[in-house]
């Protein structure tokens, strides 16, 4: 999609000055995307960022910047990360591209200028893989210091994922895995399911599958693949709600702190139920349940990509409200948040990567315009 670049410039132009309209932004996306248009962009970014502390960035860095430069290039934004702060649209580039690190801000006042990075004291490294597994009889196992290899008759560990062979075996008996703030790790269950645990979760689990159902309970969220068979259907239980596979990659937000429990369908079929409501819903690729104290509601258009962004290494935030960007961090970082007064009503779009240091994300909710005060390991937000 080559284009005249007096029309990129334009589009810039319109961006920069918060003017452009939602098919607007989607065509300078699509154009960002195209090789032929690297050199315009490539031209604009340099222009916006030659008096920034980070100018120096040479032309590898600055290449691979442009290849992931943007999120979901066709998606339709209201609005970018705090628009009315931001004033650059390479501002937006470096964001996405370089999001674990800085987001650059221009304000009218001082067109050159970027903030001064949060100064964290005794910064706060990411979450990384690791759990807690505790066996039927009260015994803890803790699988980040565990050595690869068998950690019980039933179940060997090999890096991040711990694994159960497929050997019923009688009587049969529950295992828990739990993930503290800060960690998440993947389990094969006995029927080769996969799961990945997010922070601060768990999965109470049989060590072999012999009932006429296979049943699990989970607390916070995880991201199933389940392997489908009809004779021996797959239930996940969180709470009130109940979620039968019908042949399906799902995930669910269970997270007690969250006003609803949430299932998000990737792939198959899922059907939802909400047994104090006696209420149910069957979800197809691309639908959320909401399951509240008072109703049971079905999103028909979310994006599947945000809401398992975490399974894959990264925060995705697509108009997200401070108050849950702030839930996603204090789990990831097991840090605590306390808020002075009311909640800013900012909402946020971009994505960074959950291998960032604490400062860097909070550097870059500062530069939207939110004051943040860090003490040990808790966070005030402020008026």
């Amino acid at each position: 999609m080559e284009v005249d670049p007096n029309r990129i410039e334009y589009l810039l132009e319109k961006f920069s000055a918060n003017e452009v309209t939602e098919a607007e932004f989607k065509e300078l996306c699509q154009l960002i995307n195209t090789d032929e248009n690297e050199p315009v962009i490539k031209a604009k970014l340099f222009q916006d960022l030659e008096n920034t502390p980070f100018s120096s960035l040479d032309q590898s860095v600055m290449d691979k910047m442009l290849q992931q430069a943007v999120y979901q290039a066709a998606k339709p934004v209201k609005r970018m990360f705090s628009w009315r702060r931001l004033t650059s649209v390479a501002a937006v580039i470096v964001f996405l591209a370089l999001g674990s690190y800085y987001l650059f801000l221009k304000t009218n006042e001082k067109p050159a200028t970027a903030k001064t990075p949060m100064a964290v004291p005794n910064d706060v490294a990411p979450g990384k893989d690791g759990a807690i597994l505790t066996l039927a009889d009260g015994r803890q196992i803790v699988l980040d210091n565990a050595s690869d290899g068998k950690i019980t008759d039933e179940a060997i560990k090999n890096g991040n994922v711990l694994s159960y062979q497929d050997a019923p075996t009688t009587p049969v008996t529950y295992n828990t895995m739990s993930t503290p703030k800060g960690r998440m790790y993947s389990l094969v269950l006995p029927d080769g399911s996969k799961v990945w645990l997010n922070a601060a979760s768990s999965i109470r689990f049989p060590t072999a599958f012999i009932e006429a159902e296979r049943r699990v309970e989970i607390t916070g969220e995880a991201y199933f693949e389940v392997v489908h068979d009809a004779s021996k259907p797959f239930h996940v239980v969180a709470n009130d709600m109940d979620v039968q596979d019908l042949g399906t990659h799902f995930d669910i937000n269970a997270y007690s702190d969250e006003e609803s429990l949430k299932t998000t369908l990737l792939e198959g079929s899922v059907l939802v139920t909400s047994k104090g409501l006696k209420r149910a819903a069957v979800l197809t690729p691309g639908q959320q349940s909401i399951v509240d104290k008072n109703a049971l509601t079905v999103n028909k258009n979310v994006e599947t990509d945000e809401i398992i962004a975490w399974k894959n290494g990264q925060f995705v935030f697509n108009s997200t409200s401070l108050e849950q960007l702030m839930k996603q961090i204090s789990r990831w970082y097991d840090v605590d948040v306390e808020y002075k007064g009311q909640i800013p009503q900012e909402n946020f779009t971009g994505i960074v990567s959950r291998s960032s240091n604490l400062s860097q994300v909070l550097n870059i909710v500062k530069q939207a315009g939110v004051r943040l005060e860090v003490q040990g390991n808790k966070i005030t937000v402020t008026p």
